[in-house]
């Protein structure tokens, strides 16, 4: 449990995004409860208490603020195991941006009709722990750029595959700073045609712990 020290008697709050969890990982069986929210950002834990905070009301700058009426989306999520076993933020990544589908009917489209997959992959990035932040064109306007960050708390390896017949078109990965720059020169070319690109690039493709990294991802062929 979280607890203030005597010097900080107004910071009975602690920020979070999206989620929080509260785990007893000593016991046989152990066990925990998330809270998941789609716009919350700050709780306390006090005493095996958990509380989500929705409105704060402050006087300053504002006297009106948050005035009217408020609508939330928060869940309470149970499980076994820790947070990470349990796939917390995967839940909170569900609730925070649910599914969006529409119906088309076949008049509307001119191509021939497909038959699609029970179920199919758009892109991989090799592991759990690594959670896509934004996949776009990059301002240059050659090639992409794919950012994602680490959520489990421990080192992990981006493994990049994108199923189907653009599955070989990769031309070149180049690690890129916050600003989707260029950090080094150490464009990779020749070996990405191989089955394991992870061994390829090495120490390029890491991805420390809570850590966020881009790439910029070219490309033989234009994406369909």
């Amino acid at each position: 449990d979280w607890k203030a020290e005597d010097w900080q008697p107004a910071e009975w709050e602690i920020p979070l995004h999206r989620w929080i969890n509260l785990s007893d990982d000593q016991s046989a069986t152990p066990w925990g409860v998330s809270v998941l929210n789609t716009g919350k950002y700050g709780a306390d834990v006090r005493q095996g208490q958990l509380r989500l905070s929705l409105l704060r009301s402050p006087c300053w700058p504002d006297p009106q603020s948050d005035r009217g009426l408020h609508c939330f989306t928060y869940a309470v999520y149970p499980h076994g195991g820790s947070w990470q076993q349990s796939r917390t933020v995967e839940a909170a990544q569900v609730l925070h941006h649910p599914l969006e589908w529409r119906v088309l009917s076949a008049a509307a489209s001119q191509k021939p009709a497909r038959t699609l997959p029970p179920s199919a992959t758009l892109m991989s990035l090799g592991s759990e722990a690594l959670e896509l932040m934004s996949f776009h064109p990059q301002r240059s306007g050659e090639g992409y750029v794919l950012r994602c960050y680490e959520n489990r708390g421990r080192s992990t390896i981006l493994d990049l595959k994108i199923p189907g017949s653009i599955a070989p078109s990769i031309a070149s990965i180049q690690c890129l700073d916050g600003l989707e720059t260029v950090k080094t020169e150490n464009s990779v070319t020749s070996c990405l045609n191989t089955e394991n690109i992870t061994d390829c690039l090495g120490d390029a493709l890491k991805v420390n712990p809570w850590q966020i990294r881009s790439w910029g991802v070219i490309f033989s062929k234009e994406l369909d």
